[in-house]
């Protein structure tokens, strides 16, 4: 059973060099609440205070639960009074299944109430799972939703497709590929703001060493190759500033499938887990060090990091090849980068 533990909302531009790490980095999923799925029992709803000291921004209603058996108004407006309540916010997710007319009376429901109001938006879950979907249906349902949330608003940030994971052939297809929605407007606004995936890494048998190396090692990659998907359609349709495309990874964990649930394992609730999400998020880390270290006249195009940590390869373009080697030596006096070796 796979279960959603942890939300990585890293929203960056997709260029390593065009804005800072975003304060929405770090959230969770509301996963959940006595109620929320059938008998299954929840303590979410008893834990809002520990919720608010760890410090989440942002906590996201989405999931395959809510994809078919979407909450009631009422429900849905004391989960996002929970949220705000903690000084979070939440990120709304529209069901793939819904018509354009319940699009469209959400999104409306969600702006207009300023106590209530929902600034970041998803469309559809995980649909290419077990090949559920073909991905012309996911090129129709993101196109007829996301016009149809356009209709109503302009102004919020909606995030697709947050398929189970980064399927390179769809994403390449669908961010600046022949299926591409990231330079189609509507309602004079882009139709996304930005683009999702989700990772489990390892199935129902894997090693400590699994979790302690190659997983976060393959969530980096992954990470590492949609900004490069991302910053090329950014160059493509001219997105920059405010209009370039942001991503996020907004469900993570170990397994999907659990081994074991005691804190001496190495499942998705062990201590072990927790640290290989740490070790992820650090990754946000070398992002930002990269960010910070940028050089005029050198793009980046790839980053790959050896498990260890400790050695980078970077690929990229310069026009200037003197340039390398001071790009480096300036690479060099970031602190979060010192030590390594290119």
């Amino acid at each position: 059973m796979k279960i959603i533990a942890v939300l990585s909302l890293m929203f960056f531009s997709g260029s390593l060099f065009s804005q800072p790490i975003s304060q929405y980095l770090y959230g969770q999923n509301h996963w959940m609440a006595t109620g929320d799925e059938d008998d299954r029992t929840g303590y979410i709803d008893q834990l809002w205070p520990q919720v608010k000291q760890s410090g989440v921004t942002m906590v996201r209603i989405g999931g395959n639960a809510y994809e078919r058996n979407f909450p009631d108004r009422a429900k849905l407006n004391a989960m996002i009074d929970n949220i705000k309540g903690i000084g979070a916010e939440p990120l709304l997710q529209v069901p793939r299944f819904f018509t354009d007319l319940q699009a469209k009376e959400l999104v409306e429901y969600y702006t207009e109430d300023n106590s209530r109001k929902v600034q970041f938006w998803s469309v559809g879950n995980e649909p290419r799972l077990h090949d559920e979907d073909t991905l012309d249906q996911v090129h129709s349902f993101l196109l007829r939703l996301t016009k149809a949330m356009r209709d109503v608003s302009t102004d919020i940030t909606i995030f697709a497709y947050d398929e189970a994971w980064l399927r390179m052939p769809d994403y390449e297809e669908l961010i600046g590929g022949v299926r591409d929605i990231t330079g189609l407007k509507h309602n004079g606004a882009w139709l996304i703001d930005g683009v999702t995936f989700h990772s489990y890494p390892n199935g129902e048998e894997f090693t400590r060493d699994d979790v302690v190396f190659s997983a976060p090692q393959g969530v980096a990659g992954s990470i590492a190759a949609l900004v490069g998907l991302i910053s090329k359609a950014n160059e493509k349709h001219s997105r920059s500033g405010k209009d370039a495309l942001m991503w996020g990874l907004t469900e993570f964990n170990v397994t999907y499938k659990n081994p074991d649930r005691e804190v001496t394992g190495y499942g998705n609730t062990s201590f072990l887990g927790g640290q290989s999400k740490k070790k992820n998020f650090s990754f946000s880390g070398v992002m930002n060090g990269l960010a910070e270290k940028s050089l005029s006249g050198v793009w980046l195009t790839e980053l790959s990091i050896k498990t260890e940590g400790n050695h980078y390869r970077l690929v990229g373009n310069t026009q200037h090849p003197d340039l390398i080697p001071k790009y480096i030596e300036k690479l060099k006096t970031s602190d979060i980068l010192l030590g390594t070796s290119f």
